[in-house]
C-alpha cells in the first residue's frame, strides 16, 4: 500500500488473501471442512422444534403432524398402535417408522 503523505491516502483498489492463492482443490477440502464443522455444531446445540401441523409423517398414508397430535392428544406421546389402527401408518413401506427418531420428539 502506497502512502504520500503530499497527496493524501491511497486506499488499495484490491485486497489479497491467503484464500485467493489457494488451490482449487484446497478450497473444495476447506468448504468440506467447515461443513463438517457446521454439521456436528448444530448436532451439539440442536433443539427438538415442533413440527408444523401440515408436515407429512407417513407418505404412503398421508399422515401429517395434525393428524398425529390430534390421535395422541390425551397421551401427549406418540403411540404407534393407535396410529396404526386409526390411520394405518407404517404398514405401507415403513420409510416414517425407520426415520422416528427424527421426527417423534418433535411432535408434542
Amino acid at each position: 500500500m502506497d502512502i504520500n503523505w503530499t497527496r493524501g491516502y491511497k486506499a488499495p483498489t484490491r485486497i489479497e488473501t491467503d484464500f485467493e492463492s489457494t488451490s482449487q482443490s484446497d478450497k473444495a477440502k476447506m468448504d468440506k471442512d467447515f461443513l463438517n464443522q457446521i454439521d456436528r455444531v448444530d448436532e451439539l446445540f440442536s433443539l427438538p422444534e415442533k413440527l408444523e401441523d401440515e408436515i407429512i409423517i407417513c407418505e404412503c398414508f398421508c399422515v401429517n403432524v395434525a393428524d398425529i397430535r390430534e390421535a395422541c392428544k390425551t397421551e401427549g406421546v406418540f403411540d404407534l398402535k393407535k396410529m396404526q389402527d386409526g390411520y394405518s401408518m407404517g404398514l405401507g413401506c415403513m420409510s416414517c417408522l425407520k426415520q422416528i427418531d427424527s421426527w417423534v420428539n418433535k411432535i408434542f
